[in-house]
């Protein structure tokens, strides 16, 4: 293997020693206007992806030296190049949740099934380590208006129950993912009567009106074949049948799932022979299998057991920051007090962001809110942080609610998932806001209902945790994810201005000419306050140091093709 497919690790990270909670509590009441909240210094936008311009034709992934000159210095350097060697044929691999469906047109048990699919079905492209576009099931494609792509595919490419690859599978693929209520917004603007297929190995795919965003959704779409499919009893649920460089050998559903090689892979076989998936929920556990020779790759350690591992020579760990806001929805309808913007904004100055981070988070997972998109969002601009991102002020904070007729000791309800974490830090906030004379309780629901209690915007709640991000990673498609109208709006917020904004991105596709409106975006986010953010969030990777070739996937994709045992 060559030496470029070594890991050069230029990420480090200093080790600061958690506050204790009782601490941190008694610091964060103890301040007034002008603390320290949001003063952490701002890190750089992540490397754009490079999405094929208007006639321009994409047909390679970008090198090394091409990934560097992006800027992404933080990236962990690797050619995509699979190797053809190993010193240990089996590699184990943690994931956190029951995978549930693995059929990638339903919607599943998230990161855990993707890990898995992602194994055996590939799309016509995706995101690459510092989130270029690499062709994958697509060798080239051109964008020939501002509603047409035509994708040439690779030929000779074939299904592990050897049917072959076809641009009637792309097709196919578009409409099942349209059927799905939580999967369509991948393919939302695809014109699916006026997408042709041109031969076997071509397809154009028309939209219904220009998309920014058509390209970094679109690369979350798998393709698969009808036939295998229709002739699948369980619909792909348990043994889903694709062209990728493994293929399913057992799955028992929460507990584990077995691939093999396909030994007749188009880009050749996988170095690594066997995968075998292991769910393990208890975080602590997931570390204790690392140590001692359970799994060789964590995909999401426990922030807790981080410092131990990241210290042992025998394993690597990357803290890798996402696109993804720990944010409070504010209920902004009739039936709560936040429908009134001073009262959002009194809250927005009661928490203190640099307190929850330091006795949550460490100070090392992730950073502090100083704006309201995650940094790592491709089109990120430090610029939205001057002036401040509702810097700890608790007298303001008591004049707003004075200002709009709040009485002290009003009840408000926060409700949230039954995720440690997440209750962790609404018991902060639960204090922090009787510091303003704000009564808040929290109710906590199993994930499963979770969504369906934020729904309901006269179900009681006032204040709902959640995670803002967007599929593309570009903050304007998060605003129309969100807030549009026709988007998932949670919070009932409704703004013209804002509205017009996030439509108006979507059909922009140059990310300078865009950037006008994505500034306007934020800062009627930031002074509205629909919802507030209060960590960014990064995902934790550890592995042995034996196994080579690791590196995340756009956002946080494994491709387990690219590992190998030295």
């Amino acid at each position: 293997m060559p030496e470029k497919a070594e890991w050069r690790v230029f990420m480090k990270l200093k080790k600061v020693m958690a506050l204790t909670m009782a601490v941190v509590m008694g610091f964060s009441m103890a301040g007034c206007g002008g603390s320290g909240k949001g003063s952490q210094p701002a890190a750089g936008s992540e490397a754009k992806a490079a999405e094929s311009s208007q006639t321009e034709t994409t047909s390679a992934p970008a090198t090394i030296d091409a990934k560097s000159a992006a800027g992404d210095e933080d990236a962990l350097a690797q050619e995509m190049v699979m190797p053809t060697a190993s010193s240990r044929d089996t590699v184990n691999i943690q994931v956190s949740s029951d995978p549930g469906s693995l059929c990638p047109f339903s919607t599943g048990g998230g990161q855990s099934a993707n890990i898995i699919y992602k194994q055996i079905c590939e799309p016509l492209f995706d995101y690459g380590f510092n989130y270029e576009v690499v062709p994958i099931l697509a060798e080239s494609w051109e964008q020939t208006d501002d509603t047409h792509y035509t994708f040439h595919l690779r030929q000779g490419v074939k299904y592990t129950d050897g049917k072959d690859f076809t641009a009637k599978d792309v097709l196919f693929s578009i409409k099942m993912y349209a059927d799905d209520p939580a999967k369509k917004q991948y393919v939302k603007t695809i014109d699916i009567e006026n997408t042709k297929i041109i031969d076997d190995h071509t397809i154009e795919i028309a939209l219904t009106k220009p998309d920014a965003y058509f390209m970094s959704c679109f690369k979350s779409c798998v393709i698969m074949n009808e036939e295998s499919y229709n002739n699948s009893p369980d619909k792909f649920s348990e043994k889903p049948i694709g062209t990728g460089p493994y293929k399913l050998e057992s799955y028992i559903g929460g507990n584990s799932a077995k691939l093999v090689a396909n030994e007749d892979y188009w880009e050749g076989t996988p170095a690594i022979k066997n995968v075998n998936i292991k769910v393990i929920n208890d975080v602590s556990q997931r570390c204790i299998e690392l140590e001692t020779g359970g799994v060789d790759l964590v995909v999401e350690l426990g922030q807790t057991d981080y410092g131990r591992i990241e210290s042992d020579d025998r394993f690597n760990a990357i803290i890798k920051p996402g696109y993804k806001s720990n944010s409070f929805y504010f209920n902004c309808s009739e039936h709560s007090i936040f429908n009134d913007v001073r009262v959002r904004q009194a809250v927005a100055y009661a928490i203190d962001n640099a307190a929850i981070f330091a006795a949550v988070y460490q100070n090392k997972f992730g950073s502090i809110s100083t704006a309201f998109p995650s940094n790592g969002m491709i089109d990120y601009d430090p610029k939205w942080e001057e002036g401040g991102y509702y810097a700890l002020d608790v007298e303001k904070a008591k004049a707003l609610l004075q200002d709009a007729g709040i009485a002290e000791g009003t009840k408000i309800t926060i409700i949230t998932n039954e995720d440690k974490t997440l209750l962790s830090n609404c018991e902060i906030v639960q204090a922090m806001l009787s510091q303003i004379g704000l009564t808040a309780e929290i109710s906590s629901y199993e994930k499963a209902v979770y969504n369906s209690a934020i729904d309901d915007e006269a179900g009681g709640w006032d204040m709902a945790t959640n995670s803002f991000t967007a599929p593309s990673g570009y903050v304007a498609d998060m605003g129309y994810a969100y807030f549009a109208k026709d988007g998932i709006n949670r919070s009932c917020y409704f703004n013209q201005e804002l509205e017009d904004a996030v439509v108006a991105s979507t059909q922009i596709t140059d990310d300078a000419k865009r950037k006008e409106l994505t500034d306007k975006i934020v800062q009627i986010l930031q002074d509205d306050v629909p919802a507030y953010a209060y960590t960014r969030l990064a995902v934790n990777w550890a592995w042995v140091k034996e196994l080579k070739g690791f590196n995340v996937w756009g956002q946080n994709d494994l491709f387990v093709k690219y590992l190998y045992f030295e």
